[in-house]
């Protein structure tokens, strides 16, 4: 049985995983899908920036087990005022801050793969998702504690099936429940949701190329209590979402071809058609063209 372990000063939990299924996801790169969500299931994005370590064991050739911790506050090790007012850059490594994750990656073949993702985490006034995806619910669920902290469980499933050398199909799906915790009060809690499906066409037209399709919900809440301090100022409103209104299911649909020019150029038109923003069809749809052109050296 193998293993492998990771330290860094500032990393991010796709930095040491071994797999995270998806066939249009770069890191962010440059060379992959156009949006951060098209990427890799959000599960992957949960206050995931920080100093830590990460494990990989192999259990088997095709199994691999891996965990990992990070903490954003590991650099101020002062303690958390009760208050909460310095809640965001307070705690070290083990008093602040943090996520601890742990998945099981199973590969029967080099084309086949699929993990389960479990997501541990803690945070206080910084959104759960970083802002990178999701609506304003489903990352500062303020309303669920009488301050902004709050503990985080997070479930996921993804798969990846290389069906041919030039299609490959992914998708995920995400449960996350947010719970407040403030001190003395009766505390609410949050559920959110993301799914999703891609399409990528490897070296279509040419070797170097990448079409890919995606199609899917970011990260969005179903439920968000109010704790009853703050009930009265929405006319007694027990849930924030029932609030909004002409409420629905935000979707992303993302459409791209990247063109590889030479060996250090790539060209990559594409589309993104967001329907009901922050999860109201009072919020017009956004249709976002772009082109984007990478330079590799």
């Amino acid at each position: 049985m193998l293993y492998s372990v990771s330290f860094s000063a500032r990393g991010e939990h796709v930095d040491y995983l071994p797999n995270v299924f998806s066939t249009v996801g770069d890191e962010d790169g440059g060379s992959g899908s156009l949006s951060t969500f098209a990427q890799y299931s959000p599960i992957y994005r949960i206050i995931s920036q920080g100093a830590g370590v990460g494990l990989n064991y192999e259990l088997s050739p095709a199994i691999n087990l891996s965990l990992g911790y990070l903490a954003p506050n590991a650099s101020s090790p002062e303690n958390l005022s009760p208050d909460s007012s310095n809640g965001t850059t307070a705690g070290g490594l083990f008093n602040g801050r943090y996520s601890a994750l742990a998945q099981l990656t199973i590969q029967p073949t080099k084309n086949l793969a699929f993990g389960l993702t479990y997501v541990n985490a803690y945070t206080a006034g910084t959104p759960t998702f970083l802002n990178d995806v999701g609506t304003i619910s489903a990352n500062s669920p303020s309303l669920i504690a009488d301050n902004s902290r709050r503990s985080i469980n997070a479930y996921g499933v993804a798969g990846l099936w290389r069906v041919y050398p030039k299609f490959a199909i992914n998708g995920w799906f995400m449960y996350t429940n947010q719970q407040g915790q403030s001190a003395g009060e009766d505390n609410e809690s949050a559920d959110v949701y993301s799914y999703a499906i891609a399409l990528a066409f490897p070296d279509l037209g040419k070797d170097g190329n990448l079409g890919g399709i995606i199609v899917g919900v970011p990260p969005y809440a179903t439920r968000s209590g109010v704790v009853p301090l703050y009930r009265p100022f929405l006319g007694g409103a027990t849930d924030v979402i029932s609030t909004i209104p002409n409420r629905a299911t935000p979707v992303h649909i993302e459409g791209f071809y990247k063109y590889r020019l030479n060996d250090n150029i790539s060209i990559t038109p594409g589309v993104i058609w967001l329907i009901a923003p922050n999860q109201s069809n009072d919020n017009p749809d956004v249709v976002i063209g772009t082109i984007r052109t990478t330079f590799t050296f």
